[in-house]
């Protein structure tokens, strides 16, 4: 079994907070995805939109902040960093093929992902930032 993921907005940390323990029913817009874990696999995405590093990435403490746990790391939730979330709201579709190819390369999918369902992926996230602007944050949810 892998992880399973799912990307949402809350209004606030607190809320997405509860959802650990209350679930995502009747929350609208969750991102799921298999395997696009928010720090590594999300990184790379991450460097392709905005280009900050992944080692920039690591070296902020607002990036992949961790605001709930459970079951020894089983289940959590981080926030993804607005910065990130901002550039993703403003990708321009006409970018997210050439993207997606280029993220289907990365070593963490083995250089072998289908850029098909990573565009996919990606146009939801960008969907849900822009739904995020002014309302809340973006953040995941990792089942392991």
């Amino acid at each position: 079994m892998g992880i399973l993921t799912d990307y949402f907005t809350a209004e606030n940390d607190e809320a997405a907070a509860a959802l650990i323990d209350t679930g995502f029913a009747g929350i609208d817009g969750v991102v799921e995805s298999s395997g696009i874990d928010p720090v590594v696999i999300l990184g790379t995405l991450e460097e392709l939109v905005n280009g900050r590093t992944f080692d920039e990435q690591l070296g902020d403490p607002n990036s992949r902040r961790l605001i709930a746990e459970r079951d020894g790391g089983q289940r959590v939730i981080v926030r993804i960093a607005d910065d990130f979330i901002a550039a993703a709201a403003a990708l321009p579709s006409d970018r997210v093929e050439a993207i997606a190819t280029q993220w289907s390369r990365a070593e963490e999918f083995y250089g072998d992902a289908p850029a098909e369902g990573l565009a996919q992926f990606i146009t939801e996230f960008s969907a849900l930032a822009q739904r995020s602007q002014g309302a809340g944050h973006v953040y995941c949810s990792v089942v392991v």
